[in-house]
């Protein structure tokens, strides 16, 4: 499937957003919950499918060696589900694009053209950053960075304890407890990170990525706003009621 460049994601809020927020924080500080549900999500306008959010990762493709030359890196889109009957905390996850290249400047692009079709431009918090390894292909990234606008440029942060020894394991490990009964990770039409869970090599981009990214989601429920300092803005068009 061809990336278009217009969005299919539109931003819904609650009538009363600010009301609502605040009613949802005076709960929280009431139960003792650090986080609660945004007055705002994000509906698939070809789907119809509701996200609480959407988020994106980055597989950059391995060291070049005489065996392994032409693998590829690998840039997913994953979104948190909003579905009747499932509390917030526990939203599954749907992976809703993916795409594959053995070329970083590629990856890059497919970046910037995914992100204008989930959403980018809806709330501050959609496509924000891209998890993945900070500190590989820097400069590709800063000559990205200035042909675009400032206001534009791509972000990268790194998955939840990325920096400790071994966390491939961590990841794959988040990854399968996904796919366990009760099942919260779905590929839907999406193919290439169920297909490289199946193969399964050590390192492997594409699960490296993923697994980083779910981990993440789990460890710190990001789709959710904290009961102190959450941002929040809506436009009037968004509204519902």
């Amino acid at each position: 499937m061809a990336i278009t460049n217009k969005s299919i994601i539109r931003l819904i809020s609650h009538p009363f957003p600010i009301e609502t927020m605040q009613s949802r924080r005076e709960m929280a500080h009431i139960t003792g919950q650090p986080i609660v549900e945004n007055p705002w999500w994000f509906e698939n306008t070809e789907t119809n499918q509701c996200y609480y959010n959407i988020f994106g990762c980055i597989g950059y493709p391995p060291e070049i060696s005489d065996k392994n030359h032409e693998d590829e890196g690998y840039i997913g889109v994953i979104g948190v589900v909003k579905k009747e009957g499932i509390e917030p905390k526990d939203a599954l996850f749907q992976i809703l694009d993916e795409r594959v290249s053995t070329d970083v400047n590629t990856l890059y692009n497919y970046c910037i053209e995914m992100r204008k079709r989930y959403g980018y431009y809806q709330h501050p918090d959609m496509l924000r950053y891209w998890y993945c390894d900070p500190e590989r292909f820097q400069t590709t990234l800063a000559l990205k960075n200035g042909r675009l606008k400032e206001s534009e440029s791509l972000s990268i942060a790194a998955s939840d304890d990325f920096y400790l020894p071994k966390i491939f394991d961590q990841y794959v490990r988040s990854l399968r407890a996904c796919l366990c009964e009760p099942v919260r990770l779905y590929f839907g039409k999406n193919r290439l990170l169920r297909n490289k869970l199946e193969e399964f090599r050590y390192n492997e981009p594409c699960v490296a990525a993923a697994g980083g990214l779910v981990h993440t989601l789990l460890s710190r429920s990001l789709w959710m706003g904290e009961t102190e300092n959450s941002c929040f803005s809506v436009d009037e068009d968004s509204k519902v009621g």
